[in-house]
């Protein structure tokens, strides 16, 4: 296996946002040795044909902070910030 991505359909309700149904992309690795070789961008896009063809709104992930290389693969394919959690250690 050099690679994998889980994309898990969801409805998500909220009772301030509307309701809306949301591809999440749950996992995503590729092997170390296969990364920048088009892997990655081939499972994505493989997820984003699945979501589209089951009327998904929208794909969502989440991705570490100091993971760099993952967050410019991710906004080089089209996914931006919708939204930044932070937090205080204790």
């Amino acid at each position: 296996i050099i690679g994998m991505i889980v994309l898990k359909i969801i409805k998500v309700n909220n009772p301030i946002l509307q309701s809306r149904v949301v591809g999440l992309i749950d996992d995503f690795i590729v092997d170390s040795a296969y990364r920048k070789k088009g892997v990655g961008k081939e499972l994505l896009d493989t997820a984003r044909r699945i979501a589209i063809e089951k009327k998904v709104e929208s794909l969502e992930l989440n991705v570490w902070g100091f993971n760099e290389s993952a967050i410019h693969f991710y906004m080089q394919n089209g996914l931006k910030v919708q939204r930044i959690t932070l937090e205080q250690k204790l």
